[in-house]
Parts: structure tokens; sequence; C-alpha cells
């Protein structure tokens, strides 16, 4: 049988390291096979503007991939969260991470509770934080 444990975290725009911390907690205290996290888990949620979205968004796989990626090899769990991913426009980014790494990715178009906020297309992509032309399709 699979654990899924979905997880609801207390964050803050303002407090990136507490919502890494509570990120770090949430994962290790699951009782592993597949832990869920909130979207936008390590920025927080609801931005004032498109300015402040774009000041808390990250790289694929920046600082966030690399705390779950961490914490799967740690748990031996599947993580999926939310991100913030900067790739030229702002993307509300969906992560599957384990302990081998990026398993899958997914973006949907963001910030539409944002005034004055452009949406982007609804884009589905398998991508690797590896230079590697293999992705694994599940």
């Amino acid at each position: 049988m699979t654990r899924i444990t979905v997880a609801q975290l207390s964050l803050s725009i303002d407090d990136h390291a507490a919502n890494t911390a509570a990120i770090a907690q949430a994962v290790r205290t699951a009782p592993g096979g597949i832990v869920v996290l909130p979207e936008l888990v390590a920025s927080g949620y609801c931005f004032r503007d498109t300015t402040e979205s774009r000041a808390a968004a990250e790289p694929l796989c920046g600082p966030t991939y690399q705390l779950l990626h961490s914490l799967a090899q740690e748990t031996g769990s599947t993580i999926l969260a939310g991100i913030a991913e900067l790739d030229g426009a702002v993307y509300n980014t969906a992560l599957v991470v384990d302990s081998s790494g990026l398993r899958g990715s997914y973006r949907k178009g963001i910030y539409g509770h944002v005034r004055g906020s452009t949406l982007h297309p609804v884009m589905r992509r398998l991508r690797s934080c590896k230079r590697s032309t293999e992705a694994l399709v599940w």
C-alpha cells in the first residue's frame, strides 16, 4: 500500500527561511510514500503584484528543487510541490521529485488573482535537472 501525506502549511511571502523549515519538517515527519506540499510552497501564496512574484521566483532546478531532492534522498519519499518558476516569465510549476531527482513538472497559467497580470498558456512538459535527453514518463 502506498501512503500519501497531504501537508497543509502556514506559509509567508516575506519569510523564505520559515517556509523552507516548514517544508523540511513536513517531509521528515510524514510516514513516507508520497508527500504532497502546497502550491507555491517556498515563496508563499498570493502575491501583491507581478513584481513581487518575479522577486520570489526561482529556476526549475533552483534552491527549492535542491531541498526537495535532498529530502527525498534522506526520507525515500516522492515529493510533489509547487514553486514560482522563473523561466523568462513566471510560472506556477508543480514538481515531482524523488531520490533520483526531478521526475516531472507541470506548468499552469499563473496569477489570475493578481490584477494586471498576464496569463500564460497552460503548458505540460517533462524536464530534467540533468543534462540528458532521457525523460521518464509514467
